[in-house]
């Protein structure tokens, strides 16, 4: 974790992570507009984005979806350390605690594939 936060202030990071998750979003599983259409999403965290946060998030929407996308931008406490995207029934989220329980799940799932091993006492060399 302190790696991936290292260089640079928890929000930056946050963002940075957020709108890499957006661009590697497959088609398939993001929510479509009508061609045409003005489509309106959410964009909520738990911290004052800046203009330039906000931009860059704003383009990484309509590189996904396209220009008439429109982000609207909502500070929302209850986000605990994280970013959230929200169209329609469809939701996007980064947090801390996300992060964290993946991360816990990974450990886990790489314990169990460990194969199992009879603990061997080692011999202890007296010295004199």
């Amino acid at each position: 974790v302190l790696r991936d936060l290292a260089e640079t202030t928890l929000e930056a990071q946050i963002v940075k992570v957020f709108v890499q998750k957006i661009s590697e979003l497959p088609l398939e599983e993001t929510p479509a507009w009508p061609e045409g259409s003005t489509g309106q999403l959410t964009v909520s965290s738990a911290f004052t984005l800046t203009d330039g946060q906000r931009a860059t998030i704003t383009k990484a929407v309509r590189q996904r979806w396209g220009e008439a996308v429109v982000p609207r931008f909502q500070t929302a406490p209850e986000e605990i350390g994280g970013i959230e995207l929200a169209a329609g029934g469809y939701k996007l989220a980064w947090t801390i605690a996300e992060y964290l329980s993946g991360l816990e799940k990974r450990v886990a799932e790489l314990a169990e594939a460990l194969p199992e091993t009879k603990a061997t006492p080692t011999k202890k060399e007296h010295v004199n």
